[in-house]
């Protein structure tokens, strides 16, 4: 049964990735379907001109956005809400509360994201 698991998990895995690519080129048909409308509106715009140029804009754009996210501090706080979310993070974090409390030890300013129970994080790589 467990290798049935395993095996579907991996095959969900992979389609989730898969979707993630499907959909960038959802989203750019999606944009070339909005630009070919515009000819309704009187505006003259050879898409097949501009393809190479608007692809690539769109994924310098895509780049920029991605990184502006990750300067905020966004990506961080996912993965970090996402974790405290897990089980298997859930336990580590009741155990090393175990562990503090037998040493004494007091979390430094390490509050989870949706405020209870003291975190433990990894330092911020720009501290490493």
């Amino acid at each position: 049964m467990e290798r049935i698991k395993r095996l579907m998990m991996g095959i969900k895995t992979r389609i989730q990735r898969a979707n993630t690519w499907l959909s960038l080129f959802n989203s750019a048909m999606i944009f070339f379907l909005f630009l070919s409308k515009l000819k309704d509106f009187g505006y003259n715009i050879d898409i097949g001109q501009w393809f190479l140029l608007l692809l690539i804009a769109g994924a310098l754009m895509l780049v920029l956005i991605g990184w502006v996210e990750d300067k905020l501090g966004f990506w961080r706080l996912e993965l970090k809400m996402i974790g405290e979310r897990s089980p298997y993070f859930k336990d580590i974090m009741r155990k090393l509360s175990r562990i503090e409390e037998k040493l004494g030890i007091e979390s430094e300013n390490n509050t989870s994201a949706v405020g209870h129970k003291p975190l433990v994080v990894a330092p911020d790589d720009k501290q490493a």
